[in-house]
């Protein structure tokens, strides 16, 4: 069975202080709760550059492909991987 999971949140950028943005996509075979997800977008509450919240999210779920696109000063940056098991 597949599963998708959507995410929409906000961070601050961690070079201006700016609010950036996100929706995360991740799709997989495997359940996942989504307090892990939420807590991984969180970072522990400290900002991140999204390309570090995208290389997270792959560590955290390697049986998920994902996207994370982000806004930020009219610029959308897109991050995507695939599933490695």
């Amino acid at each position: 069975m597949k599963h998708t999971y959507k995410l929409s949140f906000i961070s601050a950028c961690p070079i201006d202080g700016e609010e950036i943005h996100y929706k995360l996509t991740l799709k997989t075979d495997n359940t996942t709760m989504a307090e892990d997800i939420v807590d991984c977008a969180f970072n522990k509450g400290e900002p991140a550059l999204q390309e570090h919240l995208a290389e997270q999210f792959a560590l955290k779920f390697p049986q998920a492909s994902g996207r994370l696109k982000g806004i930020h000063k009219a610029i959308t940056i897109e991050s995507s991987w695939k599933a490695s098991q």
